[in-house]
């Protein structure tokens, strides 16, 4: 939008009828705030905004995550169903301890495009997930999963 600094009106093309000497200043209309109503995106219900110490508890009751990052396809995975399939892992990160991996945050971050999906912080991070899974027996290595069977299932086949 535009101004015309003689008579504050505003107008998108034609400038106005002003001399030269007082042209049209550029005029960027006001910018809404969080006061006016206005939630941040991917914030819902006892939205995780500071994404700092972070529990598995602060995000299941966070409606304003709903999926994360499964470690060996790297899909998008519901939160109940990610629960689920690490639930022995997830519960351990309560931050009883003090140390940063026993927090939600240092394995994985909010998306920046779609920030109700966490995903893992890095690929670091992501590995010692999969690490971690495979000493709790959720996976089987990475070697396993590709060779599609399990060293004890090769052992009984053969």
């Amino acid at each position: 939008l535009l101004a015309c600094p003689a008579t504050s009106s505003t107008f998108s093309r034609n400038p106005c009828s002003c001399p030269p000497s007082s042209q049209p200043l550029l005029q960027t209309p006001p910018r809404p705030t969080p006061s006016a109503g206005l939630r941040l995106r991917g914030g819902g219900k006892g939205s995780v905004s500071k994404w700092e110490k972070v529990t598995w508890k602060m995000v299941q009751e966070d409606e304003g995550i709903g999926s994360l990052e499964e470690p060996v396809s790297r899909s998008i995975m519901d939160k109940g169903k990610f629960y689920q399939v690490y639930q022995k892992m997830l519960d351990t990160l309560d931050g009883k301890g003090g140390y940063p991996d026993v927090f939600v945050d240092f394995f994985f971050s909010r998306d920046p495009v779609n920030t109700m999906h966490l995903v893992f912080a890095g690929e670091d991070e992501r590995s010692d997930w999969m690490d971690w899974a495979i000493d709790e027996g959720i996976h089987d290595t990475i070697e396993e999963i590709k060779a599609g069977e399990s060293n004890k299932e090769k052992k009984e086949r053969e």
